[in-house]
């Protein structure tokens, strides 16, 4: 990319393969090798050599498929090189056994929250935080902690309209998109404050209309349908490479292709933000995003 001051490269997909898999990217993240990890909405994870070619002198991504048959690869997170995949009916952890790069064993590492039968309703984004509690969202069933073991799952806040993706920060705040319709006047990024331990108190955001007779919860920031009409995930910039945007929030729009600058703020305890623009445009819509820690650049 020839942008300023933030240039976006584009890395093909190998569309032509031998198995003429389809290729639709819901997860990425990274091996301690510096190797992407691609999981699929069609149920395949790839892993992606040579993204350290120098931009001025590309080369070329060789991409491996590792595994298949998963169901609907929405996030994808990498602890100490295991793989965990988020699909539509459990977290599956996968193991390569005998050592060749290839995936040998699926685990079923947890079974802990409900799925939808909805078509529209996904099971998007999967994030973990210090202490090893995953974190994923639902409309059907909302924000979801899930324990380090896999066993237990914490609601923590519901009312959610088709959330593509969800960040959690450094403070224990979560952070989640909506698309705009039923109960969503327009699309927007919500902010949950994690308890650290059980709540009975559940936060409500609108969709599924109201709880108890109280209004929703405000959200972090509504966005314009003109700017953002599908919201996906967003990432926390923990990279110094990013410059003044070390420690900022970034959104991204599936339905524009773009990505945003997401400026926090409270106000007698309020969550509020202001939503800006970001130059670079993406070839389709963004779901997620990684940085990576070996070039500290944004995936």
């Amino acid at each position: 990319g020839t942008g300023a001051p933030y240039a976006v490269d584009t890395i093909e997909l190998p569309f032509e393969n031998p198995t003429n898999a389809l290729i639709i990217c819901g997860g990425n993240d990274f091996l301690s090798d510096g190797s992407a990890v691609i999981g699929t909405m069609q149920g395949d994870v790839w892993r992606v050599e040579g993204l350290d070619q120098p931009m001025d002198r590309p080369g070329t991504a060789r991409w491996t498929r590792i595994a298949a048959g998963l169901h609907h690869l929405q996030g994808v997170v990498v602890e100490n090189d295991e793989i965990y995949g988020l699909g539509r009916d459990q977290i599956t952890r996968l193991h390569d056994i005998n050592g060749d790069g290839e995936i040998d064993f699926y685990e079923c590492f947890s079974q802990a929250y409900e799925t939808s039968a909805a078509g529209h309703d996904f099971i998007c984004g999967l994030e973990r935080d210090a202490a090893g509690n995953f974190y994923t969202v639902s409309g059907n069933q909302g924000l979801l902690r899930i324990s380090s073991d896999g066993q237990q799952a914490e609601l923590l806040a519901t009312g959610f309209r088709n959330p593509d993706g969800l960040c959690t920060l450094p403070d224990g705040t979560v952070t989640i998109p909506c698309s705009e319709g039923t109960w969503t006047p327009a699309s927007m990024i919500c902010a949950v404050r994690t308890p650290e331990a059980p709540s009975e108190h559940v936060q409500h955001f609108g969709h599924g209309g109201p709880r108890d007779g109280q209004p929703p919860q405000l959200p972090l920031a509504y966005l314009p349908r003109t700017l953002d009409n599908s919201s996906g995930g967003q990432v926390y910039v923990d990279s110094n490479r990013w410059g003044p945007l070390e420690g900022q929030l970034v959104h991204f729009s599936f339905g524009a292709g773009t990505h945003f600058l997401v400026l926090r703020d409270a106000v007698d305890d309020q969550l509020q933000a202001a939503v800006v623009p970001l130059p670079g445009d993406f070839r389709s819509g963004v779901h997620r995003g990684r940085f990576r820690p070996q070039d500290g650049q944004l995936y």
